[in-house]
């Protein structure tokens, strides 16, 4: 029995929703959050409770979700994306902080989102909403049996695997009617692997950090992830509520006025770092926050390094490498993925600029350095520590890192 539902609100409800974000951005306008809490709250505590939440925590979360919504309209731009793909994005990542990954997932060098393209693709240069209407109009096209694997994939978070056990389908047509969707989704280019755990969530929170950082410095992967994000907010705009607790939308406003009464009057003391100002979003929150909890490490001359908390057990570090500057000469105990943020870096393998990702695993020994003029920040993702040769092998050793 097929229970996929693709009704979708009409572009003019989109506007409406657009329209009340702006007025909780200029007038705290509590009559249009009212208007947001009914129609998205119960449609994230669906999502919540669809990804393994007890009614109370997917409760919890839904109210956590709208009263960030209230707290960081400000940030939303119609021009980017609609509302109901930017409160999936707070939904994914309040429940990224809630539910932290219970194993660590294999890095795979091959990653197909992480490879440079043949070619530019043509949806690369469309404005996000372009896309993200493109992608709509095409998700309701869809064939029941391809709609209700994403479905499964998204709300479940259930892997290749796990959906051909409940559908009762061999792997490979679970795999080929998903390519076949995505396929559709991207105008018929060659589907990305990693843009269905990305829209469903389901994404490691490092690899989902280096890949929306990634898109800030590539127009290519800006409009794939525009792409799988509009599946997001297609989804759980089509989601079927679950009912919120009698008074749930009046309890969200006192805690939002409990919270902006306790609201500190004058700045909250927080130097930061003025290059890490200048780093692009999202990778500069997460960069600030962990100097402000910790602060640099020296690595070697030249070479600073800052490990970052974004709720993934897989390592993720930016480094800071000055022109000229050498990292030590290092092997890896895993897989290791570098994203070069600003400036660049070359090893023995090659130059890396902006944008550009070096991939490298267990049998790769190199020794990066930053190339002259401009300071090089670099994003890392690892499923393992670094090993390094000579005589800062032989500390690591000794220190037992």
């Amino acid at each position: 029995m097929n229970d996929t539902v693709t009704t979708t609100i009409s572009p003019d409800v989109r506007q409406r929703h657009a329209d009340c974000m702006a007025l909780i951005a200029s007038d705290k306008c509590r009559a249009s959050f009212s208007e947001l809490f009914d129609f998205y709250a119960p449609r994230v505590k669906s999502y919540m409770l669809r990804l393994g939440a007890s009614a109370l925590e997917a409760e919890d979360l839904a109210q956590d979700v709208m009263v960030t919504v209230w707290r960081k309209a400000g940030m939303y731009d119609r021009k980017q994306a609609s509302v109901s793909t930017w409160i999936f994005r707070v939904a994914r990542n309040r429940r990224i902080d809630k539910f932290r990954r219970a194993s660590r997932p294999d890095l795979d060098a091959d990653e197909p989102m992480l490879r440079p393209p043949d070619i530019e693709q043509p949806d690369a240069a469309l404005d996000r909403v372009q896309i993200e209407e493109a992608v709509r109009a095409e998700l309701v096209k869809l064939p029941p049996e391809q709609l209700e694997l994403l479905q499964a994939a998204f709300y479940e978070g259930l892997s290749h695997s796990e959906i051909a056990t409940k559908f009762n389908l061999p792997l490979g047509t679970v795999k080929s009617r998903i390519r076949l969707a995505f396929g559709r989704l991207r105008g018929q280019l060659e589907p990305e692997g990693g843009d269905a755990d990305y829209a469903a969530g389901q994404l490691d929170p490092a690899f989902a950090l280096l890949l929306e950082t990634q898109s800030m410095l590539r127009r290519d992967v800006r409009g794939a992830l525009a792409a799988s994000e509009a599946v997001s907010g297609f989804m759980l705009e089509t989601a079927e509520p679950v009912q919120m607790s009698a008074g749930a939308g009046a309890r969200a406003l006192e805690l939002i006025d409990a919270l902006e009464s306790g609201d500190s009057v004058t700045a909250t003391d927080f130097t930061g770092d003025a290059e890490l100002a200048c780093l692009p979003m999202p990778l500069r929150d997460k960069a600030l926050e962990a100097f402000d909890a910790a602060g640099w490490q020296a690595n070697a001359p030249g070479i600073r390094r800052m490990k970052l908390d974004v709720g993934s057990d897989l390592e993720i570090e930016l480094y800071r490498i000055q022109p000229n500057a050498k990292v030590p000469r290092h092997s890896h105990g895993g897989t290791e993925f570098t994203l070069v943020v600003a400036g660049g870096f070359s090893d023995e393998t090659g130059s890396y600029g902006p944008g550009d990702l070096a991939v490298k695993g267990p049998d790769d020994t190199h020794q990066p350095v930053g190339d002259p003029g401009e300071v090089c920040f670099a994003l890392a993702v690892r499923d393992a520590g670094l090993q390094f040769t000579g005589i800062m092998g032989v500390i690591q050793r000794v220190l037992g890192r």
